[in-house]
């Protein structure tokens, strides 16, 4: 809205993760849409504004103006993120973070990527069968067999990982109200 105001809003945020949990949020991300009405704002473009023709620039609101003002003012770096998947029963993109959504979340919030077990690695490390498989850097499975006829080998790389969430509580999923 034109009076809003999204530097304190993210700031109210911050704080209330940090007074939870002892950690400071140091990313903001959202999609181009949710961007666009954010900059909508007097507050953001009055202060940009501002804060450019004080230092005798090109009087805009750029994104990389928006992205410098917002960490100055809130320690964290503001990310704009449009990506997305087709889907094809709505026969339409949707974007994984939707319009309207921002996240606020600290660097080390989203774990990292660990191996899983693979089906070959399931089934056929306990044997009865013809096949061999071996797993490899820590969780890639290879698994071969031979065929008669036509006399051949085959071979088959297969690996299931799966991402982490390590520190659920650190993180803000908030909508444009």
């Amino acid at each position: 809205a034109d009076n809003s105001t999204p530097i304190e809003d993210v700031r109210s945020y911050m704080d209330e993760i940090e007074d939870k949990t002892g950690i400071r949020p140091t990313n903001i991300v959202m999609n181009r849409a949710t961007y666009s009405k954010m900059i909508k704002s007097k507050a953001i473009r009055n202060s940009v504004l501002a804060l450019t023709s004080v230092l005798g620039g090109a009087v805009s609101v750029s994104d990389a103006r928006v992205k410098q003002y917002f960490l100055e003012e809130t320690g964290a770096t503001l990310y704009i993120y449009n990506k997305g998947y087709y889907n094809k029963e709505q026969k339409k993109t949707i974007k994984f973070i939707p319009d309207d959504t921002f996240v606020i979340f600290p660097d080390n919030a989203l774990g990292k990527t660990v191996f899983g077990t693979t089906p070959e690695e399931a089934d056929l490390l306990n044997g009865g069968t013809d096949a061999t498989c071996e797993i490899v850097d820590t969780g890639v499975a290879i698994t071969a067999w031979k065929e008669k006829d036509p006399v051949r080998v085959d071979t088959k790389v297969s690996m299931s990982v799966v991402t982490t969430l390590e520190m659920p509580e650190t993180i803000v999923i908030a909508t444009l109200g």
